[in-house]
């Protein structure tokens, strides 16, 4: 077992543990800083190529409580049943009513595939497109073509900062590399700009639509 000693994990951690397993099991709080602190760690370690599993604990629970309560075999039972990633953020979206809208519910897949292509082993895709499509009642072939515009969207974003992080200068024999001006707006200055140009007030709920709407405001 290992313990970050109260502060979140690093890629520096996970980079060390990976010289030792190659499965890491969360083991955090049940409360929502430990949710949330698990989503960050799910974000480190699955890009990483590492397989994550999170161990389920009620809200005013935490490993130490739990142990002390319910014995270290309890507990390792706990930890044989832990959640895939896919599992966990299904089951807190759902406990948090937060599936229950058409647009959320869109949002929540396209999310789980975006960190589904974040490991490396893209063999392992398939398996945890159809862990997404089982839960959420989906075709998988739904979620694989969502997965391929997810991968575009990606493409085009990296494009775009390559773009715009840098320009090229020839000067004699030497080629100098500056960083541009241009900075990409912010979510309120779209927000605001579209408000503007339709005379209504929107909000932009999404970081991929976020990231596209940057594109399409600085290429005006």
């Amino acid at each position: 077992a290992v313990a970050s000693c109260g502060t979140a994990l690093t890629e520096e951690q996970v980079d060390v543990i990976a010289k030792y397993t190659k499965h890491i099991v969360i083991a955090y709080d049940g409360d929502s800083a430990g949710k949330n602190a698990t989503m960050k760690a799910i974000d480190i370690i699955l890009p990483k190529g590492l397989s994550v599993s999170v161990v389920s604990l009620a809200n005013k629970e935490d490993p130490d409580s739990y142990l002390k309560q319910y014995g270290a075999e309890e507990f390792q039972k706990k930890v044989t049943s832990a959640y895939g990633f896919v599992e966990f953020y299904h089951s807190f979206w759902t406990e948090a009513g937060k599936l229950s809208a058409p647009q959320d519910f869109a949002i929540a897949i396209r999310d789980l595939i975006t960190k589904t292509l974040s490991i490396p082993d893209i063999l392992s895709h398939h398996f945890f497109f159809k862990q997404i499509a089982q839960l959420f009642s989906v075709d998988v072939s739904l979620v694989e073509q969502e997965a391929i515009l997810v991968k575009e969207s990606q493409k085009e974003q990296e494009d775009f900062r390559k773009k715009y992080s840098q320009t090229t200068t020839v000067v004699g024999s030497e080629t100098i590399k500056t960083s541009t001006e241009k900075k990409l707006p912010t979510t309120s200055e779209i927000a605001t700009t579209i408000t503007e140009e339709i005379g209504e007030e929107v909000t932009i709920p999404h970081s991929e639509e976020v990231n596209l709407l940057r594109i399409a405001l600085i290429s005006k």
